[in-house]
Parts: C-alpha cells; sequence; structure tokens
C-alpha cells in the first residue's frame, strides 16, 4: 500500500486502486484530453504577469456529491492555464499552483489523468503513481466520486536546498476536499478516503524553458 505521504485524494484515496501494481495504458473513453486542449508551455519574456501578493486567498470550486459523479462527466472540458502562469516569476508559480489545484479537482471530477500528465514531472512519483493507479481503474471500467476540492489559499514557501526536496518554488497549499470514492464497473461504490476540511500540502516546483512550470514533488507539510 502506497504511504499517505499528501492528502491530494492522489496517495491515500487511490492506495485502494493501485493495489496490485500498475502498468502504463491509455485512459478509457472519450473523454481523453488532445494535446491542444491545454497550451503548458511556457510564454514569452514579455507575457503579462498577473498582480497577486505572496499568498492567494480562497479560490472555490463546487462541491459535488459522489452520487452525482458519473463517467460521463470524462467529456467536459479541463480548466485553461492562465497566461500569467505561463512566467518564470514567483507570481507565475503561485498562479500555476492554483492551476494544478483547479487540475486535480477536475481529475477527480473525471477520473482522468491526461491533465495531470502535462502538468506534473515524470520525477514526481506520487503523480505518477496516482496517474497510473487511474489509468488502472479506467481499465476496470471503474471511476471515482467525490475527491473534490476547493482551496482555501496559497502561500510561497520558497525554494532551494532548505527543504525536502529541492525545488526553484515550493508552494503551500490549503483547502478542503470531500470524500472520495471508488465506483466500480457495477456501480459498487467503497469509501477510499474521508473528508478533511483546511489541510495543507507543500507544492515542489521547477521551471523548464521550453515546457513552463511543472510539478516535481507534492509533501506534507511537517511540525516545526
Amino acid at each position: 500500500m502506497l504511504g499517505v505521504r499528501v492528502r491530494f485524494w492522489m496517495v491515500g484515496a487511490l492506495a485502494a486502486v493501485a493495489v496490485g501494481g500498475c502498468s502504463g495504458a491509455s485512459h478509457p473513453g472519450s473523454g481523453s484530453t488532445s494535446a491542444s486542449d491545454v497550451n503548458v508551455a511556457a510564454s514569452t519574456a514579455s507575457a503579462p504577469a498577473a498582480s497577486v501578493s505572496s499568498s492567494i486567498g480562497p479560490y472555490p470550486s463546487n462541491s459535488v456529491a459522489a452520487s452525482s459523479e458519473t463517467r460521463a462527466s470524462w467529456g467536459q472540458a479541463p480548466p485553461s492555464l492562465p497566461v500569467a502562469a505561463r512566467t518564470h516569476t514567483t507570481n507565475g508559480a503561485l498562479i500555476f499552483a492554483r492551476f494544478y489545484i483547479n487540475a486535480l479537482d477536475w481529475t477527480a471530477k473525471t477520473s482522468n489523468p491526461s491533465l495531470l500528465r502535462k502538468i506534473t514531472s515524470t520525477k514526481c512519483v506520487p503523480c505518477r503513481s496516482n496517474i497510473l493507479a487511474l489509468e488502472k481503474l479506467g481499465r476496470r471500467a471503474g471511476h471515482l466520486a467525490g475527491g473534490r476540492l476547493e482551496l482555501k489559499g496559497l502561500r510561497l514557501v520558497g525554494g532551494g536546498a532548505n527543504l525536502a526536496v529541492v525545488a526553484d518554488e515550493v508552494v503551500q497549499v490549503t483547502a478542503d476536499q470531500t470524500a472520495t470514492f471508488e465506483v466500480s464497473d457495477d456501480n459498487r461504490t467503497q469509501e477510499v478516503a474521508p473528508a478533511a476540511d483546511h489541510f495543507r500540502d507543500l507544492l515542489y516546483l521547477d521551471w523548464y524553458p521550453h515546457d513552463g512550470w511543472r510539478v516535481i514533488d507534492v509533501g506534507a507539510v511537517t511540525a516545526s
């Protein structure tokens, strides 16, 4: 079983899904995101940056009950990456982190890992584990329900070598999350992670000149 390093429905919730190991496969269904659905390439240096401080407050997303989550939502369009998130600045890192939470929420809603593949590094172990687990769930014609995220705040922690992971920028996320369920192909429902209020996790971000910001790791906030 995967260790619960982070809260984002990911490692904890999908541990039950991933039991037995995963192998690479494409996500089933008609809702797979094509390369044209989200442009996550770095923009030119002249791209405008949003005016934000070193923290961002609440950014709500809709909470949806598990019973209303169906595979029909696979066809829903993914969130778009803001232009300001494509800049190699601290503001850009914060806005990218907010976009990442929106991407996670969309992934929980659709059970489609295609967007996460585009915005996470291949060296992000928890990211890859959860992408593979979602692919395995899809191959079994199952899907996630619940697990919806509501962002409460973002705070820039910094970067460099003073944290557990060396990264260009580190952003602390505070969010709420509804309970997460796995729904099998015969509509049996099992809770795989309880709801959580105001949990905190760290996003470790690196800048890639040709790709922009990418998540390279996700970790729990430890007590000082």
